[in-house]
């Protein structure tokens, strides 16, 4: 998808994975179930993300007899792509090697994860 996508709202995007993560429809209930333990929204708050989703069109809706369910419209991958241009671009001038030297110096990355990213830019990134 070559138009620039809106950036989502963490309430929005913990949606939008939810709902790519179901592979197929996923009605508002089953949002809801998928969402943290902890987590206090409720029916009316998750409708109206859901709502926002649609407006946006990342998501469109199917009423099924009683009840809607929603499909991803923007691609999971394509909205990733986006985001870490926009990531490397904001905090770290396009430089791949400042994010991943963050992450380094974080410890936030693992040895086996550097072994695995190694192997990537060996075989051209496939």
């Amino acid at each position: 998808m070559s138009m620039k996508m809106k950036k989502l709202p963490d309430s929005e995007l913990e949606i939008m994975l939810i709902i790519w993560k179901a592979n197929d429809a996923i009605s508002t209930g089953e949002v809801i179930n998928q969402l943290p333990q902890d987590d206090t929204r409720k029916l009316q708050t998750v409708q109206n993300l859901l709502s926002r989703l649609c407006e946006k069109e990342f998501i469109e809706c199917k009423k099924m007899g009683k009840l809607n369910y929603y499909k991803p419209i923007i691609d999971e991958v394509a909205y990733r792509k986006q985001e870490t241009k926009s990531l490397l671009g904001r905090f770290y001038g396009n430089s791949p090697k400042g994010l991943f030297a963050t992450l380094v110096n974080e410890k936030s990355i693992s040895k086996e994860d550097i072994e695995e990213i190694r192997k990537m830019i060996e075989q051209g990134g496939e």
